[in-house]
């Protein structure tokens, strides 16, 4: 499941203008994210995401490595239903949702460093977003990810 993950490419303009074949990979990766979200809530699923790598391979997806131009032109498009912004911004959500949902079980500290290689892997966005002040979910969810771990990581205890 995570090598499908990994291989998936998003055409963003394309899914914005709502292309069939973008479409199918959109749906195909809510239902993967789903699917992982609900197996890292169980003990061996979280068990089995850990050992596949899961934060590394979600900080290095492919769909994720470029945001869109758009987004840094015109950061208010994250605003607006299925532009490419809005659509490339709520994907990256559900990423952020699952990396939350990694931080339910007890064993999460030991991937903390992980999780936030996961959010900087958006800096460059959340930066964009955070100086045009976009209030967005996918900055909400960034922050209480960084807030979560910074309050409770051992890690960080010299």
């Amino acid at each position: 499941m995570t090598d499908l993950l990994a291989s998936v490419k998003m055409d963003w303009t394309a899914l914005s203008k709502g292309d069939p074949e973008a479409l199918h990979i959109y749906g195909l990766f809510k239902s993967l994210m789903l699917t992982l979200t609900r197996l890292s809530l169980t003990e061996s699923g979280w068990n089995a995401l850990a050992e596949l790598a899961l934060p590394e391979v979600l900080a290095q997806l492919q769909m994720f490595v470029s945001p869109p131009k758009e987004v840094f032109l015109q950061p208010a498009s994250v605003k607006e239903k299925n532009s490419v912004g809005e659509l490339y911004v709520s994907s990256f959500e559900l990423v952020l949702h699952l990396c939350i949902a990694i931080c339910a079980k007890p064993k999460w500290k030991r991937l903390s460093f992980k999780l936030l290689d996961v959010v900087h892997s958006q800096g460059e966005l959340l930066s964009q977003l955070m100086r045009a002040e976009i209030q967005c979910r996918m900055v909400d969810y960034a922050a209480t990810l960084v807030q979560h771990i910074w309050s409770n990581g051992e890690f960080l205890v010299t």
